[in-house]
């Protein structure tokens, strides 16, 4: 069981990433998504503010994040659901950040934990928990530890670099329940399917550092190799409270480009998919294999 996602961070000795392209097994045929005044044709619009990431914990390459370093938050994540494979978190982890970031150590490619330390670039522990006492905001994962495939890969989607401040309702009700049957569909679909998950900014900010952001995303396609088709949803929603959002719709990629301007997937065939629940397409979809080793 395999699958895809950028939800909405190869070579792991590579420690200075310039280009969005040394990520790009996790994006759908090796393309990253089109987001106005961010990612154009492939190019990062503004180098200096917005930084690759190919998240690496235990030395290997987990997801793929696009980060913004003014915001301090992720424009989005990508990464390749596996279904379940094994093993399960009893326990939140540490919260981790990206060293080469603040070029804290140039020989660091993993994760760190920062402590007490208040990072320049990237938000830290200390932004949330001066929110806890106002208990409006969570962490609000992109890449959904949920969907991770097991208890390391879970582990790795705990950096403050896949995160956003999420509301909290948002978080636990409408949007969790949409994950929790993106997931089931997933399953479902069985291998290699691709999606996608980011934010969109606004003029709200947490401790006065960390962007709120006004929007969340996500999205996801594959190619069905037995019916010969190409199936993909959209679901977005309004960080606010869940009475913004009572049920998270599925949407089309279409829907999604036409509200946004944001393509997960550059893809003619992928953007003009759509299938609704009772369609779903049973067996494989199929996607080139990646090797997250590399």
């Amino acid at each position: 069981l395999s699958t895809w996602f950028h939800l909405l961070l190869l070579h792991t000795l590579i420690l200075t990433l310039t280009r969005i392209q040394d990520c790009a097994q996790f994006f759908l045929g090796g393309t990253p998504p089109e987001i106005p005044g961010v990612l154009k044709g492939g190019d990062i619009v503004i180098e200096a503010r917005y930084k690759p990431i190919c998240q690496t914990y235990r030395d290997c390459r987990r997801f793929m994040t696009l980060y913004d370093t003014v915001n301090k938050i992720p424009v989005f994540s990508a990464y390749r659901y596996k279904g379940h494979t094994g093993g399960t978190l009893t326990r939140t982890p540490t919260w981790m950040g990206e060293p080469q970031l603040e070029n804290i150590n140039s020989n660091e490619i993993n994760m760190i934990n920062f402590r007490k330390a208040v990072p320049t670039h990237q938000a830290s522990n200390e932004d949330y928990r001066i929110e806890k006492k106002n208990g409006k905001y969570d962490r609000g994962h992109l890449f959904p530890n949920a969907h991770a495939s097991d208890e390391i890969h879970q582990v790795s989607t705990y950096t403050l670099t896949n995160v956003v401040p999420q509301e909290k309702t948002f978080n636990s009700q409408s949007w969790g329940k949409m994950e929790e049957q993106v997931k089931a569909l997933m399953d479902e679909l069985s291998s290699n399917v691709a999606g996608a998950g980011a934010s969109q900014s606004s003029a709200k900010t947490l401790n006065n550092r960390v962007d709120i952001p006004q929007t969340l995303w996500t999205a996801f396609c594959c190619f069905n190799r037995f019916k010969k088709i190409w199936f993909a949803y959209a679901h977005f929603g309004d960080n606010a409270g869940n009475n913004n959002n009572p049920e998270l719709l599925p949407k089309t990629l279409t829907e999604l480009k036409d509200k946004y301007g944001i393509e997960p997937f550059p893809n003619a065939d992928c953007l003009g998919a759509k299938h609704l629940v009772g369609e779903i397409p049973k067996g494989d979809c199929r996607v080139p294999k990646l090797d997250t080793q590399a």
